[in-house]
């Protein structure tokens, strides 16, 4: 990414009298300032207009520099993805961080070739370098993802026309189909595995220094068959139906407000193993604060220790409003994906399993859930929150003396089972 220059306001204080001052980086590494006087000789409002009057100032004459260099020398893939993601995109543009990782992945492939140079064969050679790539999640880039990537190229390409930044036509695009459209590794855990990771998460507190509400995370996830972005994003309020003791089982359902193309939003059933998973982080929340002030009251005089308590007394209360996270880190975060990646690397070295991702316990709770339901996928994907049936059965692994009966209950030929039993 090309270097884009922030101003910020600082405030300073020499001889005992206070002065703002706008602070900046140079493309080149070196710092820029301006002094703007004396705090009391401006209003906040006045010093914010001058930063960014400031700072589009700077931009422009960055930009108008870098195309200056740039009109020198041939246009390259590089100058037209760093163009488009640095200027021509949007600046409230919602995929904007998915568009840089697949703008990031090319500039490493195809990101010297000229415009003019650029073929066919250069996309192909993009697409086979790529799918042989660890993905970081113990397997290799899929089909899909790759085929984003020149998604995102044709999206700058069609923005440099329009801003008549470049009037060649795009290449055709290269046939993807020989390319896997799924990355799961071969692993698959068993329920033996699974709770051995969940007690691992009751005794061993891991890099973290403790264990608390990770053993429920670990059930929910093995379960729920939840995408681990929306696991991470439940709340208070979307298991409020869930735990309510006047409706019926079947009515007890939970609300997934943040899914994959927004096709799973909406309140949804969830397994029993699942259920109780939440009732236990539910129980663990309701007993922090007491937890907290407990422990502020029995500490004495160590003025430190008691503040510490306090503090986390007051934390675990405001995490008991609605919009309170369920799962949250042992400092009060949200949990995040290199969260979930520390957990289950400390967990499965603890457990004596080896190479497992956080993805392997949805691929569990998939398998779990489909087998319960007498392979009614459609049902299946109720409680998952896949976009199709065919989503849905890439985390499923066919049993080669099963395969022609499994392939008649769910509607697929032999060949498609077949096949997917030959990814699996």
């Amino acid at each position: 990414m090309a270097h884009q220059i922030k101003v910020t306001i600082n405030i300073r204080t020499k001889r005992g009298k206070r002065y703002r001052r706008l602070r900046w980086k140079n493309q080149d590494g070196t710092p820029g300032e301006i002094s703007l006087g004396r705090v009391e000789e401006m209003t906040a409002e006045a010093a914010e207009l001058a930063r960014e009057q400031t700072e589009s100032r700077l931009r422009l004459g960055m930009n108008a520099k870098r195309q200056q260099e740039q009109s020198s020398k041939p246009q390259t893939v590089e100058w037209l993805l760093i163009a488009y993601i640095d200027e021509w995109a949007t600046p409230d543009l919602s995929y904007r961080h998915q568009e840089v990782v697949r703008i990031g992945r090319m500039l490493g492939t195809i990101g010297d070739v000229p415009l003019t140079d650029l073929r066919q064969y250069h996309l192909a050679e993009h697409l086979r370098e790529w799918s042989k790539q660890d993905n970081g999640k113990g397997g290799t880039y899929k089909r899909r993802t790759l085929v984003d990537d020149l998604s995102t190229l044709r999206r700058a390409w069609k923005a440099g026309q329009e801003r008549k930044a470049i009037t060649l036509d795009l290449p055709p695009m290269p046939p993807a189909k020989t390319l896997r459209n799924d990355a799961r590794p071969k692993r698959r855990l068993t329920e033996a595995n699974v709770a051995q990771l969940v007690q691992a998460a009751r005794t061993e507190p891991g890099r973290n220094r403790q264990h608390l509400g990770n053993p429920s995370l670990l059930t929910f996830s093995s379960w729920s068959g939840w995408r681990p972005k929306a696991v991470r994003l439940l709340r208070l309020c979307d298991v409020e139906r869930l735990l309510n003791p006047a409706l019926a089982r079947a009515d007890q359902l939970i609300y997934c407000q943040d899914d994959k193309g927004g096709t799973a939003r909406g309140w949804r059933p969830v397994t029993e193993a699942a259920r109780l998973a939440v009732v236990e982080r539910v129980d663990e929340m309701m007993r922090l604060p007491m937890l907290f002030e407990n422990m502020a009251r029995a500490v004495g005089g160590n003025k430190n220790r008691r503040r510490w308590a306090e503090e986390r007394a007051e934390r675990a209360r405001e995490r008991l409003k609605p919009e309170g996270l369920l799962w949250v880190t042992t400092h009060g975060g949200p949990v995040t994906s290199g969260t979930e990646a520390n957990y289950i690397a400390d967990y499965s070295h603890a457990a004596g399993l080896q190479d497992v991702q956080w993805y392997d316990l949805r691929r569990h709770a998939c398998m779990q859930i489909l087998s319960a339901l007498n392979w009614d996928c459609e049902a299946g994907r109720l409680y998952t929150g896949h976009e199709s049936v065919e989503t849905l059965l890439r985390y499923v692994y066919v049993p080669a003396q099963k395969a022609e009966d499994q392939a008649g209950t769910i509607g697929w030929t032999v060949r498609a089972v077949e096949a997917l039993k030959s990814e699996a």
